[in-house]
């Protein structure tokens, strides 16, 4: 199972509002609900590893160990050579996978014991290495650092970002490489509460590869805020930058009676480094990958292919992005 994603405080944000502008709309009521407002757990960003024997110290040994040797930085069909200094600038590139991929990439999922982030991890790992960047992929994703109940009423940031190694050598099958991932994906999980900045530091020289490319699946669930005469609803608002050469992040939709109605979010990319026809074109051969691992999970990842086929409409699953604010 994967950590609840890193959008976990509208939840207790929608909580707490709400009776809050209930109270000042109709006057207090007779006793109010108390709630938690600290945590004996530290947040992930201020986690102490300065001592070998506590806890943390013992994940960064984990990690030092699960990432020696790292490429220094993977080969990404880049348009442009990397400049001196990183910009930061950046563009968006709106995606979607429909309900019956969103489906089936579930129940290869759950066949194999999985997660569906893992399926995604996996496709991703396999299409990398299909455009050359090798067979040691790194990929970074954020966890929401609530791994104590305590947490769950409270307010604020707790985000950590796990590094996710996989191994794509000798051809395996996406079945073969899925499970892979989940050993990766689960020791990270394990060893999350090492802040991913003095992560960074411990392995100096810093790897580049920390910072290219990142994937994120919000798995939370949907919670609309409920406030007298107030509409609140979530707005994508691209901001111009990046924070990684090439990101991806997904948001599970289910329709009213539970059902998978698909996945949207946004390809969030370096504008120094692509140009929006190559990024368009890296997403839509990930979704057609992911196409056909859950049809063929048992083929060798080169049987797998993302080139264009007749009566594809996977092109149509990318798109330019585009804000309605209304």
């Amino acid at each position: 199972m994967r950590p609840r994603s890193s959008a976990s405080s509208p939840g207790p944000a929608g909580r707490a509002c709400g009776p809050a502008a209930d109270r000042t709309e109709r006057g207090p009521p007779s006793s109010a609900p108390t709630r938690p407002t600290t945590s004996s757990r530290t947040a992930p960003g201020c986690a102490n590893t300065a001592s070998p024997s506590g806890s943390p110290g013992r994940q960064l040994v984990h990690w030092t160990d699960r990432l020696i040797d790292l490429p220094d930085e993977l080969v990404l069909p880049y348009d442009r050579p990397r400049p001196a200094t990183d910009s930061h600038q950046g563009s968006d590139l709106a995606l979607w996978i429909d309900a019956r991929l969103h489906a089936a990439l579930a129940d290869l999922a759950s066949r194999a014991g999985a997660s569906l982030f893992m399926v995604l991890n996996a496709g991703l790992a396999a299409l990398l290495t299909e455009r050359g960047a090798g067979t040691d992929i790194c990929i970074t994703s954020p966890v929401a650092g609530r791994t104590d109940q305590a947490l769950d009423d409270l307010v604020g940031c707790f985000i950590n970002v796990v590094v996710l190694r996989t191994d794509t050598s000798a051809d395996p099958s996406f079945a073969q490489l899925l499970e892979r991932v989940r050993e990766t994906a689960l020791a990270a999980y394990a060893h999350q509460e090492v802040p991913f900045g003095h992560l960074a530091k411990a392995l100096k020289p810093t790897p580049r590869c920390l910072t290219q490319v990142r994937l994120i699946l919000q798995n939370t669930p949907e919670y609309d805020f409920d406030l007298p005469g107030m509409r609140v609803r979530e707005v994508v608002a691209p901001t111009g930058t990046a924070k990684v050469d090439f990101g991806i992040s997904l948001t599970e939709r289910e329709h009213a009676d539970g059902s998978l109605a698909g996945l949207d979010g946004v390809i969030q990319f370096r504008t120094d480094l692509f140009d929006e026809r190559t990024v368009g074109d890296l997403a839509t051969r990930w979704v057609r990958l992911l196409k056909a691992a859950v049809e063929s999970p048992d083929k060798p990842l080169s049987e797998l292919t993302t080139s264009d086929a007749p009566g594809d409409t996977q092109p149509d699953a990318v798109r330019a992005l585009s804000v309605n604010p209304q």
